[in-house]
This record gives C-alpha cells, sequence and structure tokens, in this order.
C-alpha cells in the first residue's frame, strides 16, 4: 500500500546522526512512498540512559546529515526539543504525535521506527493508544528472517490490536481508527539501510579515533572532529 500522501515521523537521538538513517530515510520516498519526512531530534528518550552530544551538537549533525538528497521534502522538526525545554519531561511519541494532529490528518501521518523496535513497543507510554493515532512504518533489513517480529504481530493479532490484510501489512483495530474512512494500517517495509548503529560509531571513535568506514556523511565526520565529539581529536 503506497502511502504517498502521507508524512512520515522520523524520529531520533541523532547521537551521532550516520548513513544508516539518511538511506533509510531516503528509502521511504520510494517504498511505501511518502510525500514528506519530518526528522525529529529527541531531546530525552525514555528508554535512554543519556545522551553523549549535546542538544546543540546533535541538533547541527542533523541538519548536516539530512541537507543532500529530497531536501524540500524533509523537515528538521525539533518540538521534542522545545518540548523537553518547557516541561522537563521525556520525549514520548504519544505527546508528539498528539500534538502533529492539530496540524494534519491522522490518516495523512505516519510513525516511523525499525524491526527491532516492535517487540518493545509494549514498552512505549501510552501503549496501545499510541498505535491509533497514526500509521506506522517498520522498516526491517531481513524481512525473511525476523521471528521475533513475526511472534509480536500474532500476539497482537490475537489479542485485537491488529487484523492481516494481506502481505505485511496489517490494519491497527484501536478505537481512534475504527470508524475512519482510511483505515490506519502498520506496514513492513524492506530497507536497504547499511547495519550501522550510533553505538557502534561511538565505540570506533572511542577506541580508534576513527569512525567505521562509509557510516558517516562527511560533514558530519568532519564537525565531530572540529568540535572534539566521542573521544575524537581534530586532525
Amino acid at each position: 500500500m503506497k502511502l504517498n500522501d502521507v508524512t512520515a515521523v522520523f524520529g531520533g537521538s541523532f547521537d551521532p546522526p550516520h548513513l544508516g538513517h539518511t538511506a533509510a530515510v531516503q528509502g521511504l520516498f520510494q517504498d511505501p512512498g511518502v510525500a514528506r519526512v519530518f526528522i525529529v531530534p529527541s531531546a530525552r528518550p525514555p528508554h535512554k540512559t543519556s545522551l553523549k552530544a549535546s542538544t546543540e551538537h546533535r541538533i547541527a549533525m542533523t541538519r548536516l546529515a539530512f541537507s543532500a538528497g529530497h531536501p524540500e521534502n524533509i523537515r528538521i522538526d525539533l518540538r521534542e526539543i522545545e518540548r523537553n525545554q518547557r516541561t522537563q519531561t521525556p520525549s514520548y511519541s504519544y505527546d508528539t504525535l498528539k500534538e502533529l494532529h492539530s496540524e494534519m490528518d491522522p490518516s495523512k501521518l505516519a510513525f516511523v521506527i525499525g524491526a527491532d523496535q516492535l517487540p518493545h513497543l509494549h514498552e512505549w507510554h501510552r501503549f496501545p493508544d499510541v498505535l491509533g493515532l497514526c500509521h506506522w512504518i517498520v522498516l526491517d533489513r531481513r524481512p525473511t528472517e525476523n521471528l521475533s517480529l513475526e511472534k509480536t504481530l500474532r500476539d497482537w493479532q490475537a489479542s485485537g490490536i491488529v487484523k492481516s490484510q494481506g502481505f505485511n501489512i496489517w490494519q491497527l483495530r484501536s478505537s481512534n481508527s475504527s470508524n475512519s474512512k482510511n483505515p490506519l494500517t502498520l506496514q513492513l517495509v524492506h530497507t536497504e539501510a547499511p547495519p550501522i548503529s550510533s553505538t557502534m560509531i561511538r565505540q570506533s571513535l572511542e577506541r580508534t579515533g576513527e569512525p567505521p568506514a562509509n557510516s558517516l556523511h562527511p560533514e558530519v565526520a568532519a564537525y565531530l572532529k572540529t568540535h572534539h565529539l566521542y573521544g575524537t581529536h581534530a586532525s
């Protein structure tokens, strides 16, 4: 199912942003074919103990990382950081999606997560209510091998949270979506994004002073060296 009139919300700590992030976002314009992407840096992720770089550095690196490719359809959205500065509360996706409802129809909105996050979604704030706030795009690098993903979706279907609509598409059966003319869906989408993580990059920088090959946008790599982030030194 194409979502060619939908805005996708792509959140993350971006500590640092890497080529896996940017490849995943670029892929969203082809499959499922979203119209635009909001990049939402998190201020205080509930499930992470700490962030290594300051908010200012993460914002600067995120702008550099996403400056190429579809820039007219990509927006850096700082609402979670601004909300945290006002309230000092964690960056809950539920709150972000509720705010976005004042700007657009929920049927024109999708939230993007990785396949590894789906089995842990029941730990999120206001689950399962959060599922009924928009479409969900689940990016999977190994669509034929993720047994925990399949088990989670089977359990959700048995609990009435989702209903299978065919290959890799589930209708969300929450109260918020059941009466909509455009039912909200959860879609599994294969991504060609490389298997890179921010943790892997930080560990390499701390150990060797260099990121793994082909992991960072050149301007991001230059920025973190200039500012001596993650144990690097200016070259």
